[in-house]
């Protein structure tokens, strides 16, 4: 984990290729550090490249893919490699995404999501 002398609080953001730039926007009104797949030129890139761009940006990444990366997150855990987040959402509408991925940026601090896999829960909508 972070060493006690370079607290990180705040939590940046890579969106992943499959995930609406209008998050990374929102979250850039909002005041955020973001980054997407898109911006960096890394569309059409494998998720393994994705996920390692993440990290060397210190990035937690934003995706849909939850089977890909739930396998690259113990893949990571079983080599003791270090990443800073990977939260997975069901495919929604971009507002409804957003929405709960605040709810985690409002509760974690960006050295609580090291090496952290979570899951943005929705309720059903009638």
């Amino acid at each position: 984990m972070a060493s006690q002398s370079a607290l990180r609080l705040l939590i940046d953001l890579y969106i992943d290729e499959n995930v609406s730039d209008l998050i990374a926007r929102i979250f850039i009104e909002r005041g955020y550090d973001v980054m997407s797949a898109k911006m960096v030129g890394m569309l059409g890139a494998s998720d393994e490249r994705q996920l390692a761009c993440a990290v060397s940006q210190k990035r937690a990444i934003v995706t849909h893919n939850r089977d890909h990366y739930s396998k690259l997150h113990q893949e990571y855990v079983n080599q003791h490699r270090l990443h800073y987040g990977i939260i997975i959402s069901k495919v929604r509408r971009p507002m409804d995404v957003a929405n709960r991925l605040q709810k985690i940026l409002d509760r974690f601090t960006a050295d609580e999501m090291e090496m952290r896999i979570l899951f943005l829960r929705y309720r059903n909508i009638r």
